[in-house]
């Protein structure tokens, strides 16, 4: 829920709520629902993806980033840490 209203905060519509608890360590194309998460932004569905932390998102397998593969896209990431959280209330 904290996602969603950091995305809406900033008058982004939230068009999917993807959830992945596979460890940070694994590769996104290894991951469950990574394939969710860019079907949204290659179809144009989604402009950007919001997180708890970047070390959530890690590297994609291969030579490109995703910072690399979102700004390939013309799409963001966007973090929202819990310390940014409680900070801000």
């Amino acid at each position: 829920m904290r996602l969603r209203r950091h995305a809406e905060a900033r008058d982004w519509v939230v068009v999917g709520e993807v959830f992945d608890h596979t460890p940070t360590a694994t590769p996104l194309e290894q991951r469950t629902n990574w394939s969710q998460a860019r079907a949204y932004i290659t179809t144009g569905q989604a402009r950007g993806i919001v997180t708890t932390s970047r070390t959530t998102c890690a590297q994609t397998s291969g030579s490109s980033t995703l910072m690399e593969w979102l700004r390939d896209q013309h799409a963001f990431l966007s973090e929202d840490s819990p310390t940014e959280a409680g900070a801000a209330r």
